[in-house]
């Protein structure tokens, strides 16, 4: 793959790591990754690459906006509505649903694993001082939610190959 690519998925797979061990999604990351489609963008417009502004601006703003909508709802947090939001960007219209049915997949298999995990250590008779300790006592904790921002970096890494062509072709 293209090192625009590599740049993605190092900014995505940060932005899930903030989200495992803080529950949170730093604004940096998600502009990072705004700021690195301009760059793409300026690169494939340099090079006479078209570029089908429409196509991905749409897909972000959907996405934003049924986010909002999720988030109103409590049903997603804010970093989550933004990194999808800006994943989407990327992905445009024509990589919207990939990635979609991976988010879902990936937040699946996510909810699964910390599920187990909970049970596991619930199970084992693990005392609650241990588990405040670890830097994943949040997460290992019964109740609490679940970080998305893992399931949709996973899930944005996957669907990345069903994003336009264009992006990981780029001369970079």
């Amino acid at each position: 793959m293209s090192l625009i690519w590599t740049l993605f998925t190092v900014a995505v797979v940060a932005a899930g790591a903030a989200d495992l061990f803080t529950f949170r999604i730093p604004n940096a990351i998600v502009v990072i990754l705004l700021i690195l489609f301009g760059a793409a963008c300026a690169v494939a417009v340099v090079n006479h690459v078209p570029v089908p502004w429409i196509n991905h601006f749409a897909a972000g703003t959907l996405s934003l906006l049924v986010g909002l909508l999720l988030y109103g709802l409590n049903q997603m947090g804010a970093g989550d509505v933004k990194l999808l939001a800006v994943i989407a960007l990327w992905a445009g219209l024509s990589g919207l649903v990939p990635l979609l049915l991976a988010l879902a997949f990936a937040g699946l298999a996510l909810l699964v694993v910390v599920l187990l995990l909970r049970w596991g250590l619930n199970r084992a008779g693990v005392p609650k001082a241990i588990l405040e300790k670890s830097k994943l006592s949040r997460i290992l904790r019964k109740g609490e939610g679940i970080p998305y921002g893992v399931g949709i970096a996973l899930g944005a890494i996957i669907a990345s190959r069903a994003f336009p062509h264009w992006l990981w072709s780029l001369p970079l």
